[in-house]
């Protein structure tokens, strides 16, 4: 029987995120309110600037507008149960991941951020969960990239990620070898 957990947010690490998102809206403002795009600071090319402005706008703004929700949330960041992993920790995350689905979890890491990868047996059922267009693009990208649409970071939420880690693979294996014995 798998223990309930479940993982709070962070509310400081979301005002940093939220503060962080708004520093690159800005800043894609200033591009584009630049007559040249800051070529003086970016790239030569006006016109990659000023795309670079917009896609920082785009990106950074939706993260603006959605991270604060996350503090009137009364959801866990995550929560692991018998049923299996209820996932709210990044923008796409599509909560309950259930254990019969997953055949693999791996760590991956870029830098200094790293976050876990679900691999399931149905990839595309959790691609079609997605409640609109750019939840549902962000899960196709992680598909091509990944070869799953499903992972969960610790950058929003109260613990480390290597505690995340420990959590969420023992709870994993704890899983397997009980679905073996049946």
């Amino acid at each position: 029987m798998t223990q309930e957990v479940k993982i709070p947010y962070s509310k400081l690490k979301i005002v940093l995120v939220f503060v962080g998102s708004l520093c690159f809206v800005a800043i894609g403002v200033m591009t584009l309110l630049d007559e040249k795009g800051l070529t003086s600071l970016m790239f030569s090319s006006e016109t990659m600037n000023k795309t670079i402005g917009v896609l920082s706008i785009l990106f950074f703004g939706t993260i603006a507008v959605i991270v604060p929700w996350k503090l009137l949330s009364k959801n866990s960041g995550i929560e692991i149960n018998e049923i299996g992993i209820i996932d709210h920790s990044n923008l796409s995350s599509i909560g309950l991941i259930e254990w019969e689905d997953i055949k693999e979890i791996q760590t991956h890491s870029f830098k200094k951020t790293s976050w876990l990868l679900i691999y399931t047996f149905q990839p595309q059922k959790y691609v079609n969960k997605a409640e609109n267009g750019f939840k549902r693009w962000l899960l196709k990208s992680n598909l091509r990239t990944y070869k799953t649409p499903l992972s969960i970071t610790s950058t929003i939420l109260s613990v480390k990620f290597k505690e995340l880690e420990k959590i969420v693979m023992d709870a994993f294996e704890e899983k397997k070898a009980s679905q073996m014995i049946k």
